[in-house]
């Protein structure tokens, strides 16, 4: 009799424990935990020698095709090689450009990220490919384990490729001479900081109080009816550049016309896929902005440059972008016809250009009138 009275009441209190489970963890919100599929572009991940600190190392290059397979949106927040274990930076290509940062997966979205890390002291020998696995974290903790990936050896070094080099001792015109030391001088920063990191060179942006690296990222408020393609405040936004701010000194110091026409074609001319200014093709529309003869750069730019191996043409379409993003009064509406007829035909992803234009016209007409003016720092 008592062992049944026992036998009930532990019976009553495992029915009560498990409902008081079931209820406490039927209220706790379900987070997914297959949420990307990851594939290597295995023509894009090498490895070389390198140093650190002074030290050899090794740097381990991967770009990956990354897929959200979740109903949510999705950050990749780490990487790391799981032999030897060495934690990487990881960033992510925005889904609406070419952009690489902290951006988010949409859902059931696909897109790029890299990831590169640093192995100190080395462990292989040069010309000796690197086979790994990888792991992947998410904003949820998740953990993606990839495959075996193969890291093909890469040369120490690789020379630069110099098509149609120049030296500047060697031009006899000092106006030319000028314009090409500034561009030289790009060329050197875009190395450094250039498209692989989000970079243009020397080129900054500068919106609402905060310096971004290049044009900045396409900051967004997902599903909301207000206009987004351009700053409507012309105090908010702008683009400049040291090397741009050097180039206009020397405009600005010629007095006549012929001196001033002799600086633009020195930049004109050099606008071409075979020139060694392929990849700063976005610096020297820049200045053609600033001097008002951006028709023209654009003109070469669809003519000698696009087809390039160097993305200088793809560049100088992200520069045309941030302008009209940030600083489109400054457009006339013939420049705005001069830009459309660029992109017409091209094979190049136009960025937001197209929508961007649309934009600004509706802007104009809403005000009852087209805007646009001289730009700064010109001659009449």
């Amino acid at each position: 009799m008592e062992a049944t009275i026992l036998t009930k009441i532990i019976e009553l209190l495992q029915g009560s424990v498990s409902a008081i489970w079931k209820s406490f963890t039927s209220n706790r919100p379900t987070l997914p935990r297959q949420t990307l599929r990851l594939v290597a572009d295995e023509t894009q991940c090498w490895w070389s020698l390198g140093t650190v600190g002074g030290s050899p190392a090794m740097q381990v290059v991967s770009r990956w095709h990354a897929t959200n397979v979740s109903d949510k949106k999705i950050y990749v927040v780490g990487a790391r090689l799981l032999s030897p274990n060495v934690q990487g930076l990881v960033a992510v290509r925005d889904s609406e450009g070419r952009v690489f940062g902290s951006f988010p997966i949409p859902p059931e979205h696909k897109t790029e990220l890299m990831a590169d890390f640093w192995i100190q002291p080395p462990n292989r020998e040069e010309g000796k490919d690197l086979v790994v696995r990888l792991e992947f974290t998410d904003n949820l903790g998740n953990q993606h384990k990839t495959k075996k990936t193969r890291f093909q050896s890469q040369p120490r070094s690789k020379p630069q490729k110099v098509i149609s080099g120049e030296t500047v001792y060697s031009i006899a015109d000092p106006i030319v001479k000028r314009v090409v030391s500034v561009l030289k001088a790009e060329v050197d920063r875009y190395r450094g900081c250039g498209r692989r990191v989000g970079g243009l060179g020397s080129v900054q942006t500068s919106f609402d109080g905060k310096e971004f690296t290049g044009v900045g990222a396409d900051w967004r408020k997902p599903d909301a009816p207000m206009q987004q393609e351009v700053v409507t405040s012309p105090t908010i936004g702008a683009i400049r550049s040291e090397n741009l701010d050097a180039l206009l000194t020397v405009f600005q110091d010629l007095v006549t016309p012929e001196e001033r026409e002799t600086f633009v074609r020195a930049l004109i001319a050099r606008i071409h896929r075979d020139e060694e200014y392929a990849s700063v093709g976005y610096f020297i529309i820049l200045a053609l902005f600033r001097l008002d003869r951006l028709g023209e750069g654009l003109s070469k730019a669809k003519a000698d440059l696009m087809g390039d191996k160097e993305y200088g043409f793809s560049n100088l379409l992200w520069v045309v972008d941030g302008l009209l993003r940030f600083e489109h009064s400054l457009f006339s509406d013939d420049l705005l016809d001069d830009i459309e007829r660029t992109i017409d035909g091209i094979e190049e992803h136009p960025f937001r250009i197209p929508q961007r234009i649309a934009a600004i016209r509706a802007l104009r007409l809403s005000r009852g009138h087209s805007e646009g003016g001289r730009l700064p720092g010109t001659a009449e």
